[in-house]
């Protein structure tokens, strides 16, 4: 009964042109959106003319001997820095393009077990390194608690004066500090390079299964966006600056005359970066 009421006084409130004009606006409100295209590449690469970032448009064509349109999907630079002469590419060129940079930088399956016995070991080491860093630096903080206990004892005692008592109770107190701040770290970030290099190398070994399936854009353009940055397309070439450590994955192929012998002792060698070194493809296949 109220809810008629409630109602029966807004249709009195309102002139049938209000009505009319509210009722027009609901339907522009509520009238679905046009089915937008999802382009697979189009935050991962630029225009290696001008910068301007790469965008991709969905053209239709009508053939009248097969009475059928076909859409054909472009990328493009869009020109929103500055004149650009670049051509657009097709998608189907550009992917292979950047299927190619992906499985570029692809682990070989055989290479990646290696990879996580060696890290299996290097974490076994770790553990045994960091508690055995832990229970020495633990055995100083002790130490550093009897001297204060003695310090404080003779100067209870009045064997040493107030001025030496406080210098040496400061000396005291700031390598405590620095030995607690040495624990902390070691606790948090200890082995703190073992997870991102294990994550490495699953992406590395991901590499391969994605950049050869079937219909895996957006997955492609995922892994694109993990193994490099600076993606750029320069008359229709696409060139890619590599992270870190992907790049060791594609470095040129070393001499043919180098035995596996030394290969085999180069791999061992800590580098730079992430531990152990990453190698490359090219040299890996190279020694199989």
């Amino acid at each position: 009964m109220q809810v008629n009421i409630i109602m029966e006084h807004i249709n009195c409130s309102f002139s049938k042109n209000t009505f009319d004009r509210v009722q027009k606006q609901l339907k522009f409100v509520l009238k679905p959106n046009a089915k937008r295209h999802d382009f697979a590449f189009t935050k991962l690469i630029k225009c290696g003319e001008c910068g301007a970032s790469i965008t991709a448009e969905c053209i239709k064509k009508y053939y009248k001997r097969t009475n059928r349109n076909v859409a054909y999907t472009y990328y493009h630079c869009t020109r929103k820095l500055k004149p650009c002469s670049q051509k657009p590419i097709t998608e189907p060129e550009l992917e292979l393009q950047i299927r190619k940079a992906v499985d570029d930088v692809a682990l070989p399956k055989t290479w990646a077990k290696d990879w996580y016995k060696w890290l299996e070991k290097d974490e076994l080491l770790e553990k045994q390194l960091l508690e055995e860093n832990i229970k020495k630096l633990n055995l100083q903080l002790q130490d550093l608690d009897r001297k204060s206990k003695l310090l404080l004892d003779g100067y209870l005692d009045q064997v040493i004066d107030p001025e030496t008592y406080k210098i040496k109770k400061n000396e005291l107190f700031e390598e405590k500090l620095k030995i607690e701040q040495d624990l902390v770290k070691i606790k948090q970030y200890g082995s703190s390079w073992l997870e991102p290099f294990k994550n490495f190398i699953g992406s590395a070994l991901s590499c391969a299964k994605i950049a050869r399936s079937k219909n895996t854009s957006h997955d492609l353009a995922i892994m694109g966006k993990t193994v490099g940055s600076n993606f750029f397309l320069t008359n229709r070439r696409l060139s890619v600056c590599y992270n870190r450590p992907f790049a060791e994955l594609c470095a040129p192929q070393p001499a043919q005359s180098r035995s596996t012998q030394d290969f085999e002792k180069s791999r061992a060698v800590g580098g730079e970066g992430i531990e152990p070194p990453t190698l490359s493809t090219s040299m890996i296949r190279s020694t199989s």
